[in-house]
């Protein structure tokens, strides 16, 4: 018969999970010793104590409250043993053992309840950490398969260093959604953010291999078409002009310019870009360059 291995399912224990089953086990161990050698009513004192302090340690208001908390019910605690022993005419070293197994009891559950919460915050401040720094590093947004714009970026620099070498243009179009503040005052950031991503998906089919796009703010996205001029340029928009009206049904517009006669470094044919699709929104063309703003 095969043996199955069970051991590596208990190889590590988060740190979390340790301190949470110590605190657990701590909690009630000592709780019922309090019970067991306290027979006044105080030990129902003694159990809402316990939780508050377990509570206000998961909480974790500022650091070491748990311990704080802890010390301090064992006061109330210790005052109440003594109170509830003289009202019974009792000696009041009856109570001390309940009330030096109770200090340890909250005390160390308080500690325990701070650990726990500290543990808890920095996982959750790892895993955001990793989140953020996996979205850094991935390059496209899933939805679209387009670039995000800081590595589109790093790609057009790259792109134009090649081209000032080999001596040959480089075009890019900055297409934007029309009304796009109104678009996302309607249907919310989400239903934008999907259009904005459908919109970037239906380019890709009608681009080279070569070609790159990339996802912008505010409903636009960026065309890089290495080997290809403004003349490129625009019969692309056009078709993706038509694909989306019919896609999504919304209308766009774009600016567009080329490396080396509008800009010859990125931030130059960015912003080249983004004055022709300012232009085109001001003036209603489909499509504008530098070479209409210059005749203007």
């Amino acid at each position: 018969m095969k043996m199955i291995n069970l051991l590596p399912r208990f190889r590590r224990v988060p740190e979390a999970k340790a301190w949470a089953a110590l605190l657990s086990t701590w909690s009630g161990i000592t709780l019922a010793l309090v019970v067991y050698l306290d027979p006044a009513l105080t030990r129902v004192l003694a159990v809402a104590l316990l939780t508050a302090v377990v509570t206000l340690g998961i909480w974790r208001l500022w650091p070491f409250v748990g311990v704080a908390a802890g010390g301090l019910a064992a006061v109330v605690y210790a005052a109440a043993a003594v109170l509830a022993a003289r009202a019974e005419a009792a000696s009041v070293a009856t109570a001390l053992p309940a009330v030096g197994v109770y200090l340890l009891a909250v005390v160390g559950s308080g500690a325990l309840a701070d650990a726990l919460a500290w543990w808890t915050e920095r996982d959750d401040l790892q895993r955001e950490i990793d989140a953020r720094m996996i979205e850094e590093l991935t390059p496209t947004v899933a939805e679209s398969g387009a670039m995000k714009w800081e590595h589109a970026q790093r790609v057009m620099s790259e792109e134009l260093a090649r081209a000032r070498r080999y001596g040959h243009k480089v075009a890019l179009a900055v297409v934007g959604v029309d009304d796009w503040d109104d678009y996302v005052e309607q249907h919310g950031a989400a239903a934008a953010r999907e259009a904005q991503a459908r919109l970037a998906a239906i380019v890709q089919p009608m681009m080279r291999p070569t070609d790159k796009v990339a996802m912008r703010q505010h409903g636009e996205i960026a065309l890089l078409l290495p080997h290809s001029d403004i003349g490129g340029a625009q019969r692309l928009v056009e078709r993706l002009r038509q694909a989306v009206r019919n896609t999504l049904e919304l209308g766009v517009r774009a600016g567009v310019c080329e490396f080396p006669d509008d800009a010859v470094d990125v931030d130059g044919l960015v912003r080249e870009a983004g004055f022709a699709l300012a232009f085109a929104r001001q003036s209603g063309l489909i499509v504008a360059s530098r070479s209409l703003l210059d005749r203007t």
